[in-house]
């Protein structure tokens, strides 16, 4: 039977989800989708291949189907809630020397709840990185803020 598009779009977000999260069961997967256990059961068997891994049962940890194994890295972890891994990250990859990044853009890409975002962002080893002119912080490679400081004459 044919999905309807909020039925599809449904369908969608929860496979998106399991995607993105292998680690997590059936019950954490219906919160995030806010979708009943028995509707996620139904589209992970619907969408399961016959060389994929069963749809794991409420309350039981599923193995890794890289490793084989129960649950998640440290690094893997880091990544997901550390914040100071998640900024070192972002100026690695969005940082380059002609990009500029509002103290805002940054904490929205590093995806870090506003109240905790300051006690991170003001740490001394991204203080290099950060730029206060006119009352807003920006956050470039440090000869990006050079360039920029002399554009307007503080340098």
């Amino acid at each position: 039977m044919p999905y309807s598009d909020d039925e599809e779009a449904c369908r969608e977000r929860v496979l998106a989800i399991a995607r993105s999260h292998p680690e997590w069961n059936t019950a954490a997967i219906a919160r995030s989708a806010r979708v009943t256990s028995r509707a996620i059961r139904a589209i992970l068997d619907s969408a399961r291949k016959p060389a994929d891994t069963p749809v794991p049962e409420k309350g039981i940890a599923r193995k890794s189907t890289l490793t084989g194994r129960v649950g998640m890295s440290l690094d893997k972890f880091k990544d997901q809630f550390d914040p100071r891994v998640k900024i070192r990250k972002i100026i690695g990859e969005y940082l380059d020397e002609n990009t500029i990044l509002t103290d805002q853009q940054m904490r929205e890409l590093c995806e870090v709840p506003i109240n905790e975002w300051r006690k991170f962002a003001d740490l001394e080893e991204f203080g290099k990185y950060q730029w206060r002119w006119r009352k807003v912080l920006y956050w470039a490679r440090p000869a990006t803020i050079d360039e920029m400081k002399k554009g307007v004459g503080v340098l």
